[in-house]
């Protein structure tokens, strides 16, 4: 009877494996960007919006950023086989494009260089980024420049913008 209740036991545990697996997969964590979709305005002070949108049939989230002064740029997230990958249309003119790394924890996700084009070797890029999602309605950013070799971080917490219809 021992036996046979530890064969189910190690059923039960190799059956939930994949789905726990399945969760902070690549895909899934694109599906949870998904959701961010709207306007967000930052809570920092900043005068920054944010906003993302789903085009190409759910294949890609866009998101963009705006100043106070009016100026903009724009990062583009899609899957790429099993990799989730964002590339950053940035002010400087540069497209860092940045991977999925492995998550640090189910609402954190963190995106680290791969390559950039129109870059050149001591013009500031993003380097990295962080994403952490505070619930439906807050999140925050941290993202890492480098120049010259030198990195700078800076973190800018937004809040979604609730529909005023």
């Amino acid at each position: 009877m021992k036996k046979i209740a530890f064969a189910i036991f190690l059923t039960g545990l190799f059956a939930t494996a994949p789905l726990c697996a399945e969760e902070s997969s690549p895909s899934t964590r694109f599906d949870q960007l998904k959701q961010l979709e709207g306007t967000w305005s930052n809570i920092d002070g900043k005068g920054l919006t944010i906003s993302f949108k789903t085009i190409a049939n759910g294949s890609a989230l866009v998101e963009t950023w705006g100043s106070a002064k009016g100026r903009q740029t724009m990062t583009i997230y899609h899957m790429d086989g099993g990799r989730l990958l964002a590339t950053h249309y940035c002010g400087q003119g540069n497209q860092p494009r940045l991977r999925l790394a492995s998550p640090p924890s189910q609402d954190v996700m963190a995106f680290e260089f791969v390559d950039a084009t129109d870059l050149d070797a001591e013009e500031s890029h993003q380097h990295g980024f962080t994403m952490e999602i505070m619930g439906r309605d807050a999140l925050r950013k941290t993202e890492t420049y480098v120049t010259n070799g030198k990195a700078e971080t800076e973190t800018i917490t937004f809040q979604r913008v609730k529909d005023q219809s």
